[in-house]
This record gives C-alpha cells, structure tokens and sequence, in this order.
C-alpha cells in the first residue's frame, strides 16, 4: 500500500508540475474559493478537479468519499510544500531541473500535436465497428466443444473386448468404472466432460471430433493406450454478440488508423527537417554496451 501511495505522489507531481505556472496566475483571481493555502499557492476545486481525472482507475477508490477526498488534499498540500522548499532552495535554477523541464516540455508539445493531428482524425463509428465484426465473425466465434466419455486400457485386445461387450447392451458408464485406467474420469464413468480441439492428444481428438453424438468408436491407439470413445454432447461454435465485443473493436480500429494518420503525417513532415544518423557514433555505442554488459 505504501508503494501505491507511492507511485501516486509521483504522478501528481508530474501533474502539478504540469499546471503549476497556469495555476500560480488563474488561482490568484480565486482566492475566495480555494480549497487550502499553503504559502502563495491555492488549491482550488478546478486543481482537485484535474488531479482526480488523471488518477488511474485501478487506484481511484483510494481518493473516494470524504476520507478519499481529504486523502487528495492532503498530498497536493505535500506537492505544494515541497514546490515552495525546493524553489526557496534554488533548484528552479538548477542544470538538471532545467533540462528535466525542457524534456517535460517537448513531451507535452508532441503530446498535443498527436491529439491535434493523428487522434482527433481517427474516430471510429459503431457502423465501422459492426462492418469489421461482420466481416471477421470467425475471430469472434468460440470455438466447437464436444463433451465424451472414454473407457482407457492397456491392450488393443482388452479394449475389442470391451467393446464388444458394450455392442450387447453392456452399460459403457458401468464398465468405465469397472475396467478403465483413467482413474479420474472412471468414476464418473469416463466422463471427460466439455473440451475443446487442442486440450486431448492428437489421436484421441482425430476420431471424437468426426464422431456423431452417441456414436461409440472402435479402439483408439495413443500414447496411454487404448481408448474406447463415446461422443455424449455437442456445442457449436458461437459468436461472441456484437454488444460484448463493441468496445474491444473499436479501441482495434482506433488503434489501427491512428498508427496509419501517424505512418503518413511522418512521411510529410520528414523531408521538411534534415534528419542525419550517425552510424560510427551508434557503432560505438553497441560496442560500449556490450563491454558494460560483459563486465557484469
């Protein structure tokens, strides 16, 4: 838990840091309404606003209720303190800080240019989104399931023996129990229950899925011996409904035209700003990693 509250303090930092000039000029014409004062800095319900939209989901339980929200507070009163100690020590004029801030700063500029140019331009309608589900119904479709019983034993001769006691009326159930080596399944009377192609041995699953429902098969040689194989049940494959899939689709296509608007957008852009690679410099930053990475 520790470690989440963490992890949190980092984020609303970066948060902070990412507001705090807009914040230091807009607070300043709301004083009356701030949430908490520490120094010259206000915390309004616009900055409680903004921190709780950028908490993620997994973690947003921790900032509800009263006690969440007094939480909140609590650790933008921390960030601010921290602000106020770190400015009154200089560290604003700090090598490292102004190099941090430049990298936040271009970060953020392509940040806004992605929503401005790629995502803004790749929105995907519930049309589009039902047309690629109907065109790809396979991928959407569970797979078939039989459910089988089989009687296991050692021999091709006990198990021709077996099975011609159940072409007289012998019960397959009663003589799984009795007679099969698959203690599991025996006393249940060989029920394997529902599978899917892949969850049997190859050989077993040759035979049960060409198999009619009630059909019984001759012996079947695999690698535990030899099975007699009764086909109980049946499920076709069915397709997941277009409602429960809806979202997951269009996140694909979403994800699929911003990747194709942002291949083109750095197609055009790229002849407009000279771009040189220098190979010996790479070269001989492989050769420096590999010397670091053997030494370890």
């Amino acid at each position: 838990m520790k470690n989440i509250f963490l992890l949190l303090l980092c984020a609303i930092f970066l948060i902070a840091a990412c507001s705090k000039k807009s914040n230091d000029t807009a607070t300043k014409t709301h004083r009356d309404g701030y949430i908490a004062r520490v120094g010259d800095q206000f915390i309004t319900v616009n900055d409680i606003s903004e921190h709780l939209a950028a908490i993620p989901d997994n973690a947003r339980n921790l900032y509800e209720g009263k006690k969440g929200l007094r939480t909140l507070i609590d650790e933008l009163i921390k960030t601010d303190l921290l602000y106020l100690q770190a400015k009154k020590e200089g560290l604003d004029r700090n090598a490292v800080y102004i190099s941090r801030v430049e990298s936040f700063k271009k970060f953020a500029l392509v940040n806004l240019l992605f929503e401005k140019i790629i995502a803004s331009q790749a929105d995907v309608s519930e049309n589009e989104a039902r047309d690629y589900y109907e065109k790809n119904i396979k991928s959407f479709t569970l797979p078939q399931q039989i459910r089988a019983s089989h009687i296991l034993v050692k021999t091709r001769t006990e198990a021709e023996k077996i099975l011609g006691d159940i072409r007289k009326g012998k019960n397959f159930g009663i003589i799984a129990r009795q007679r099969s080596i698959d203690t599991n399944s025996a006393e249940n009377g060989g029920d394997l229950g529902f599978f899917v192609k892949g969850e049997m041995s190859p050989e077993f699953e040759a035979v049960a899925f060409r198999m009619k429902k009630g059909e019984i098969s001759q012996p079947v040689k695999s690698r535990y011996g030899y099975h007699i194989i009764k086909l109980t049940d049946i499920k076709k494959g069915k397709a997941v409904e277009f409602s429960r899939i809806k979202d997951t689709i269009i996140k694909k296509l979403k994800e699929g035209k911003q990747q194709d608007i942002f291949n083109k957008y750095i197609g055009r852009i790229r002849d407009s700003y000279p771009v040189k690679i220098n190979e010996t410099a790479i070269t001989e930053l492989l050769r420096t990693y590999q010397k670091n990475k053997s030494l370890k």
